[in-house]
């Protein structure tokens, strides 16, 4: 008779997670403003220094066009690099930034019929993978890269940026409710 996985889940949540959520919580946004502050001036500086002075993942044009134009001004070796970079810290990144806004809004919904959204950091990370991948091989295939790949790689930005926006703005308001009930009370 072998361990279910979901009974295993389960567990880990209910003697867990429900303990210490709070400090799960405070723990990840702890090491999302580490890497915000520490981590990202010196990953926009070494982008800087290979070429890749605009950014496809920070980039809300979401435009084919714009996007084949960043592309071909990375050249060479900034393409190789936009690689390296995509496979090294945007490998961790999407969770650094996913982890703590669904454990946010697990904690923000708990006991309420609308928990399922606090999946919404995570959906953002799932799909800023995706989105690394696309662009992967629009660099990896560039110049003869096919607008197909590009237009997919622009709909999973646009998904990854709602998702990611809906999470934050989301826990915003969720706070913002919580404290408006705890002064009526």
């Amino acid at each position: 008779m072998g361990v279910r996985i979901d009974n295993l889940c389960g567990y880990f949540y209910h003697r867990v997670m429900k303990k210490y959520l709070s400090w799960f919580i405070f723990g990840s946004w702890l090491i999302f403003i580490v890497v915000l502050v520490l981590v990202l001036p010196g990953v926009a500086q070494a982008n800087e220094a290979n070429g890749l002075a605009e950014s496809i993942d920070t980039n809300f044009s979401f435009s084919v066009t714009e996007i084949v134009r960043i592309l071909t001004s990375y050249g060479k070796d900034g393409r190789a690099y936009y690689i390296f970079q995509r496979w090294t810290f945007d490998l961790y990144y999407p969770l650094v930034y996913g982890i703590p806004i669904s454990l946010s809004l697990n904690g923000l919904l708990r006991g309420s019929p609308f928990q399922r959204v606090a999946w919404l950091g995570m959906i953002a990370a799932t799909f800023d993978y995706f989105e690394n991948i696309i662009f992967t091989i629009a660099a990896a295939s560039f110049p003869t890269l096919t607008t197909f790949w590009v237009s997919i790689g622009v709909v999973l930005s646009v998904a990854k940026w709602t998702a990611l926006g809906g999470g934050f703005l989301l826990i915003l308001m969720l706070l913002i409710r919580r404290l408006f009930l705890k002064k009526r009370r």
